[in-house]
């Protein structure tokens, strides 16, 4: 998991284009298909530093972000309950002035060290969403972590400067 999403920076280094309407190297990458997340992850894995130091990159799972989002605790959010504080760590209506996304890393962490997992751009997960699975363990992801075998859209999620809290 990284620290932060995808930055344009990053982005372009890597797939040499850039989709992002609101521009800002530091800004996550918008503007992506779910196939193109994966091709990043692809083109990423198959760089000559990243073989050689053996890592292979790709979506998380649903349960995966769920489990990172957390950082390790059970309260709705990783800092807690309280709606009221969400501002201080992540991107969304009642804190982004023009309702488009923030250079990534400027608001709290969670525990686990992870930025903007509460909100600022949409983040691609491998799954396929299914409410039925949803419903089912939608309070214990992890028995069934890798999701359903099919549906019709890809899972995403972490919220966005446009959505509320």
């Amino acid at each position: 998991m990284g620290a932060h999403e995808v930055t344009q920076e990053q982005y372009k280094l890597v797939m040499d284009t850039m989709p992002s309407k609101f521009k800002g190297w530091q800004k996550p990458v918008t503007n992506v298909s779910w196939n193109d997340a994966v091709e990043f992850c692809y083109r990423l894995s198959a760089l000559p530093e990243e073989r050689a130091a053996g890592r292979v990159y790709r979506l998380p799972t649903e349960a995966e972000w769920e489990y990172a989002c957390r950082g390790g605790t059970t309260t709705k959010y990783s800092f807690g309950n309280d709606t009221d504080i969400l501002r201080l760590f992540g991107w969304f209506v009642r804190n982004v002035k023009q309702q488009q996304p923030s250079e990534v890393g400027l608001l709290r962490p969670n525990p686990w060290g992870l930025y903007d997992m509460h909100g600022n751009v949409h983040e691609w997960c491998h799954d396929w969403y299914g409410e039925d699975w949803y419903r089912k363990y939608l309070s214990d992801a992890m028995t069934a972590p890798n999701g359903p075998n099919s549906g019709s859209k890809r899972v995403h999620r972490g919220g966005a400067a446009d959505s509320g809290p």
